[in-house]
C-alpha cells in the first residue's frame, strides 16, 4: 500500500498551535490572585490585554483543521482501484480491470478451438483468480500482467466420445468430425437417383442426442414430371433409429480413434464384426403407372346371337402415383399409396354381343352325332377312291351336330343310301348317310343333339355305321378338325 506523504506538514502545524496555547496560558496566570467576587474586573482586563494572542490561536486552529480536511480529500481523490492476478495460487501481476483478463481468456479459448491441430486444446478450469486492491496513485502494468498470464495458464487436450446406446464406440477430434461420420453412415442408405439436400435439424432437449435429416428433391418441385420420366425418388426423412450421443471429454492416456475405422464400425463394413448403426429412411417415390383399359360389353340386336364385334378399341390411361416407403438400413419395411393423380383417362374397349336369333342358325361348334362313337374309317383315299367323310359306330340314334334346317331328305339304295343334309345357315352344312330310318322332313328346324334318324346299312355300305361329312361354303372339310 502507498503512504500519504503530507502528514509531516500537518504534524508541524498542530505542534505550533499547541505551543502558542501554552504560551498564552503561562502569561495569563502570572500575578493572578483567585478571589471569587473580585475576579470579573481582572478577567475583563485579561481579555483586553491578551485579545490579540487568543485571536491568533483560534485562527491557527481553524487553519489546521482546514488543511487536515483538504489533505484527506486529496488523498481519497488519488486512490486507485486495481486487481492482483493469481494463476494456480501464485501472483503474476496487477491489472486495472478483471474484465481485461476475462476478455483475454475468452479470446484464448476461441483461438484454441479454432487451431488446426491434431487435437483440440482447452484451458484448465478455475486456474485464474483475482484480489481487489486499492492504493494511492498506483498505476498497474496491464500489458506485463497479460504477458505473464499467457506464459502461466495451462491447457489440456479434449476429444468427443461417440456413444451408441450409452456405450463408447470411439473418440474423435471434435463434434464436427463426429457429425460428418454420422452423416456419412446415413448417406450410405440414400438411393443413387435421389438428390440429397441437408435440412436444419431442430435442437433436442438432450444435448448429446442427434437427429439429422436430409431431403432429396428435384430442381423445381412445382413442375409435374413428364409421363415418360423415370420414377422420381425423394428422401423426406433420414435419421438414426437408436440412441446416439456426443460427449466432450478430457483426453487422458488414450488418443483419438481412426475416423475411417470408426466409420466402418458404425456402418458394419470392412472387418468390423459389429452390427451396423440402425438408420431409418422415409422415401417418397413418384412414378407414372398404366391404368389398364377395361372391356365394356353391349348387346346388339343387329348381330346374330353368339357373335361379337369390337365397336371401339380400348386405350390404356396413365396416372401418377406417390408412394411412402419406410426402410431400415435400405430394406423396405412398409409401403403405402399416399396420393394418386390421373394424367390420362383410359378408354374402355366396347364389344357388341349379338342377340338376334335366326331359326335354325348353327353355333359353328359341332357335337358328335353318335353317342359312344368309335371311328372306323377316316377321310381320305380309300380303296382307290376319295372317302369324303368319316365313318363311325356307336349307339343307334343319330343326332344333329348343330342347330340347323333340314335341307334335304333322300332315300336311296346306292351311294349314301338313306341320308339327310342339314343347312346350319352360317356357311356350314352336314351330311348323315347310310341311315336305316329318317325321323325328320325337309324344311324342319332342328336343334343340336336332336334325333334325326337311326343308324343303318343302306346304300353302298359294308355294315351298319354312320357316314358323316362337313362342308363350309361349299368346300369339303375334315370333320375331325371340327368335332
Amino acid at each position: 500500500m502507498a503512504v500519504f506523504r503530507g502528514t509531516d506538514r500537518i504534524r508541524r502545524a498542530t505542534a505550533a498551535v499547541k505551543e502558542n496555547l501554552r504560551h498564552v496560558r503561562s502569561i495569563s496566570l502570572k500575578g493572578i490572585t483567585f478571589v471569587h467576587k473580585k475576579l470579573l474586573p481582572q478577567t475583563q482586563t485579561f481579555a483586553r490585554s491578551y485579545r490579540g494572542p487568543i485571536a491568533v490561536t483560534i485562527v491557527a486552529l481553524l487553519g489546521v483543521t482546514s488543511v487536515s480536511i483538504a489533505g484527506q480529500q486529496y488523498v481519497q481523490a488519488n486512490m486507485k482501484d486495481y486487481y492482483r492476478v493469481y494463476v494456480n495460487g501464485s501472483p503474476i501481476g496487477e491489472i486495472s480491470s478483471d474484465a481485461k483478463v476475462e476478455q483475454w481468456m475468452n479470446a484464448k479459448a476461441v483461438a484454441l478451438s479454432r487451431a488446426n491441430t491434431p487435437m483440440v486444446e482447452e484451458l484448465d478450469e478455475n486456474q485464474v483468480d483475482y484480489q481487489a486492491e486499492r492504493a494511492y496513485k498506483f498505476e498497474p502494468d496491464d500489458e506485463a500482467t497479460l504477458s505473464a498470464l499467457a506464459g502461466q495458464v495451462k491447457t489440456h487436450a479434449i476429444g468427443v466420445e461417440v456413444l451408441v446406446g450409452g456405450k463408447v464406440i470411439g473418440v474423435v477430434r471434435d463434434k464436427a468430425t463426429a457429425n460428418a461420420l454420422l452423416d456419412r453412415v446415413k448417406e450410405k442408405y440414400v438411393p443413387e437417383d435421389a438428390k440429397l439436400v441437408q435440412t436444419v435439424a431442430k435442437k433436442s432437449s438432450a444435448p448429446h442426442t442427434m437427429t439429422l435429416a436430409f431431403a432429396a428433391s428435384s430442381e423445381d418441385e412445382s413442375e409435374e414430371p413428364a409421363v415418360d420420366e423415370e420414377p422420381q425418388r425423394k428422401v423426406t426423412s433420414l435419421k438414426i433409429a437408436e440412441q446416439v450421443g456426443l460427449l466432450t471429454v478430457k483426453l487422458k492416456d488414450g488418443g483419438l480413434s481412426d475416423p475411417e475405422a470408426l466409420y466402418q464400425q458404425l456402418a458394419g463394413e470392412g472387418e468390423s464384426d459389429g452390427k451396423p448403426l440402425a438408420v431409418q429412411s422415409i422415401e417418397e417415390v413418384i412414378q407414372v403407372e398404366t391404368i389398364a383399359a377395361t372391356t365394356e360389353y353391349q348387346n346388339s340386336s343387329d348381330l346374330r346371337k353368339g357373335t361379337t364385334k369390337v365397336a371401339r378399341q380400348g386405350k390404356d390411361g396413365q396416372k401418377q402415383v406417390t408412394y411412402k416407403q419406410v426402410k431400415l438400413n435400405g430394406e423396405l419395411l412398409q409401403e403405402e399409396v399416399v396420393a394418386e393423380q390421373v394424367l390420362q383417362e383410359p378408354v374402355s374397349k366396347l364389344v357388341l354381343r349379338g342377340t338376334k336369333v335366326i331359326p335354325g342358325e348353327g353355333t359353328g361348334k359341332f357335337a358328335w352325332p353318335v353317342s359312344g362313337h368309335r371311328i372306323t374309317s377316316t377321310m381320305g383315299k380309300r380303296w382307290g377312291t376319295m372317302h369324303n367323310g368319316i365313318d363311325m359306330i356307336g349307339r343307334s340314334t343319330i343326332m344333329a351336330a348343330d342347330n340347323g334346317v333340314i335341307e334335304s331328305v333322300t332315300y336311296s339304295k346306292s351311294g349314301l343310301g338313306n341320308h339327310v343334309v342339314i343347312n346350319h345357315k352360317n356357311g356350314y352344312k352336314t351330311v348323315y348317310g347310310h341311315m336305316k330310318s329318317i325321323s325328320v322332313k325337309k324344311g324342319q328346324v332342328v336343334e343340336k343333339g336332336e334325333a334325326i334318324g337311326v343308324m343303318g346299312n343302306t346304300g353302298h355300305s359294308t355294315g351298319t355305321h354312320l357316314h358323316f361329312e362337313i362342308h363350309l361354303n361349299g368346300k369339303l372339310k375334315n370333320p375331325l378338325n371340327y368335332l
